[in-house]
């Protein structure tokens, strides 16, 4: 299988969002939910490979941005954040396994404004969040930036 990636600025990120945290990675950063896809719910195989969902692991320190002030992340807790394009990947491994479809698939990828190794020493990140259903995932795989980044985030925030 062939994936394409479609490149999610800054820009774009910010405006998608309807929260922006900054937080911490949890312990551990994150796990892993296996989806058996077996026809009759039998063992995974190797023609049957279970689906990997992974949920990242964050400590939420500050919500700097939302569209509403109600279900929000709440500062000291911690919360799992979805791929945002769990669903996606999920009903092509079902499409590749259970139906044989084996095509190219299109993924975003967020692009950091950071420049490489900026913010290294500090773990704090600010994270562009979407709800999803009862939890939360980032706006696109992965939307997170370095806490050197808050100047400009700040700035495209104020402007929405």
């Amino acid at each position: 299988m062939s994936d394409w990636r479609k490149g999610v600025s800054l820009r774009e990120a910010a405006s998608r969002a309807e929260v922006v945290v900054v937080a911490t990675p949890g312990r551990p950063d994150h796990r892993v939910q296996r989806i058996t896809i077996t026809p009759g719910g039998g063992p995974p195989t190797e023609k049957y490979p279970d689906f990997g969902r992974v949920l990242y692991r964050y400590r939420v320190e500050e919500i700097l941005w939302s569209e509403e002030a109600r279900g929000l992340p709440v500062a000291g807790k911690e919360i799992e954040i979805d791929s945002a394009s769990w669903g996606y990947d999920f009903t092509v491994h079902k499409k590749r396994y259970l139906e044989g479809v084996n095509k190219i698939t299109i993924h975003e990828s967020y692009e950091p404004a950071g420049a490489a190794g900026e913010g290294a020493s500090d773990p704090r990140r600010i994270l562009f969040l979407a709800r999803l259903g009862k939890g939360w995932s980032f706006v696109s795989d992965i939307s997170a930036e370095p806490l050197a980044m808050r100047p400009a985030v700040e700035k495209l925030l104020a402007s929405r």
